[in-house]
């Protein structure tokens, strides 16, 4: 089971934080969200979100509509992206991991997703 709750003044990035058990370990799995919706820059944005929010959460999601661009920069900065117009969010690579709607690994907690190597 997962609880969420909002973050405090001065975490002006994140706009939601989940944290969920890890089904293998049973330790707490933070996760930070962001959403990109009232953004000029979102490439500064995902920037800014990666280095206020890696140290103190296990994993960081940034939430905007579908866009290639925004997902590539997302992908460099190790933050997990879903585009807010998919509907069903059991997306290709869901299925891999024991966690749910994660396809990024989470440091500290790889097991729970399978390769396929």
């Amino acid at each position: 089971m997962a609880t969420v709750s909002c973050p405090g003044r001065d975490s002006f990035l994140i706009d939601l934080i989940a944290e969920i058990k890890c089904p293998l370990c049973n330790k707490s799995i933070r996760v930070a969200v962001c959403c990109g919706a009232q953004t000029y820059r979102t490439d500064q944005e995902i920037k800014e979100f990666h280095h206020s929010a890696r140290s103190q959460y296990n994993a960081r999601v940034y939430v905007y509509l579908e866009n290639p661009k925004i997902a590539r920069c997302c992908d460099e900065y190790g933050i997990e992206f879903i585009g807010a117009d998919r509907v069903n969010l059991n997306h290709p690579g869901s299925g891999e991991s024991k966690i749910p709607i994660l396809r990024r690994k989470i440091e500290g907690h790889e097991k729970a997703f399978i390769t396929q190597e």
